[in-house]
């Protein structure tokens, strides 16, 4: 097995830490706890997708037109998007729990090697993806606390919509859709550092600090 081989190897065991997604499929966390790495990061581009698929049903009501088919758009994408959040709590749970063991990983890994300029480097790597982790990690948990408020302008709007669905209600409903956009912008913001944790990780970069994306 090459290093390249190894070390990708060892990636994939990042899954048991950081499976997300919004799937609609029966799999238990357990289960989805074995996913590969990449469909990991593909998962958190999914919930990205989530984010603006709500924002965009949100954004019917400002234009004239069936309101019952806006509505059922909204409310599907709120179902959606709730998913998302539930997976949201469990991801950021399972990376405080596993990251000793996935920095254990790296270490059995790097026992196995004989070649000390090999075993330098990797030993390097080690480094990186140990501070990289605790970005992912905290990022994680910045993503889940940013879906409480959304989720919570999300319904109630949907129940207040469920009450009076008429064309004189949205003016009154304004001010707190676009809070609850401006709420949508703020995840869209904390899933992508989020993503761009998990890329530095897959590319062997240096930890780069935890920062929101620039405006």
């Amino acid at each position: 097995m090459t290093t390249r081989t190894r070390a990708f190897a060892v990636l994939t065991a990042v899954a048991m830490a950081m499976a997300t997604g919004c799937t609609s499929n029966q799999q238990t966390h357990g289960e989805k706890s074995y996913e590969s790495f990449h469909s990991t990061r593909l998962q958190v581009v999914d919930a990205q997708h989530k984010v603006d698929n709500t924002l965009g049903a949100m954004g019917q009501f400002q234009y004239t037109g069936n309101l019952k088919n806006a509505f059922q758009n909204y409310k599907e994408s709120v179902a959606a998007l709730e998913k998302c959040s539930e997976e949201a709590r469990w991801r950021a749970q399972a990376m405080r729990d596993n990251e000793k063991k996935f920095i254990e990983n790296w270490e059995d890994e790097m026992a196995k090697i004989q070649d000390q300029t090999l075993k330098a480097t990797l030993e390097a790597r080690r480094e990186s993806v140990r501070q990289n982790f605790a970005h992912v990690r905290t990022a994680a948990a910045d993503a889940r606390q940013a879906y409480e408020p959304f989720m919570r302008g999300n319904k109630d709007l949907v129940q207040s919509l469920s009450i009076d669905l008429s064309p004189a209600m949205l003016p009154s409903l304004a001010p707190a859709i676009e809070q609850t956009k401006a709420k949508g912008q703020t995840l869209k913001a904390k899933l992508a550092v989020l993503q761009k944790q998990l890329d530095n990780i897959a590319q062997g970069m240096p930890a780069q600090g935890h920062q929101m994306p620039s405006s």
